[in-house]
């Protein structure tokens, strides 16, 4: 019997990038299905356009995230923008359905930046 995900709606963005480690937009290139013994998941190359939050030294981010569905993983699609919040761990930038991660990015991008201004 599978488990589906549940998880709290996230909440603004402010709260939201407080939270995470790294926020940023960008455009998905590539998604990689990765099988282990520690479960299996995505590594999805994302092209980063802009970063709030966090110190990426490079322009292509791999960023993981389990199955959709029974998992709470992100389902990206190749080529397509998001503003992206992730945890970094010692496995690597991690994010999930229970994130405020969206295709709405440049309704995002404002609600982010304003409230950077605020802080």
């Amino acid at each position: 019997m599978a488990i589906a995900c549940t998880c709290a709606f996230p909440s603004n963005a402010q709260e939201e990038v407080k939270k995470h480690d790294i926020v940023f937009i960008g455009k998905v290139i590539s998604m990689t299905w990765i099988k282990s013994e520690d479960g299996n998941h995505f590594i999805v190359k994302v092209e980063q356009k802009e970063i709030f939050k966090g110190k990426i030294q490079t322009k292509i981010i791999s960023v993981q995230t389990g199955p959709s569905l029974p998992g709470c993983g992100f389902p990206f699609k190749i080529g397509k923008t998001y503003a992206i919040y992730a945890l970094s761990t010692l496995d690597g930038i991690w994010t999930s359905q229970c994130t405020r991660n969206t295709k709405k990015w440049r309704k995002e991008k404002k609600m982010i930046k304003t409230g950077i201004q605020q802080t």
